[in-house]
């Protein structure tokens, strides 16, 4: 799918919102282009500063974790054993590394 019509109009409340944000991020999960695997160093994004996150253990050894966005609400991201393995190992490097992609 390249395309998806969308109309809006009226008020809206903020569970509203958040509604027709979840919609519209499950239309682009299936709209190509895909959202690419490595971030662009000049791609446009809404960055949180100081995110709050919340994080449980996983069946399996993996992780889910949330993250919270003043304008999108909380983003669950589920993270396999052997991905929290990388983020472990990544967070363990001393500052000033490079980005890494999983």
């Amino acid at each position: 799918m390249e395309k998806v019509t969308i109309a809006l109009n009226g008020e809206f409340s903020a569970s509203d919102l958040e509604e027709i944000l979840r919609d519209l991020a499950a239309q682009r999960a299936d709209m190509a282009p895909a959202v690419p695997v490595e971030l662009s160093p000049d791609a446009e994004v809404l960055e949180e500063t100081d995110a709050l996150f919340s994080i449980r253990t996983r069946l399996g050894g993996g992780l889910r974790i949330w993250l919270r966005h003043t304008g999108f609400g909380w983003i669950p991201f589920s993270l396999s054993a052997a991905t929290r393995a990388d983020l472990r190992e990544w967070l363990g490097r001393d500052p000033g590394h490079g980005q890494t992609f999983h």
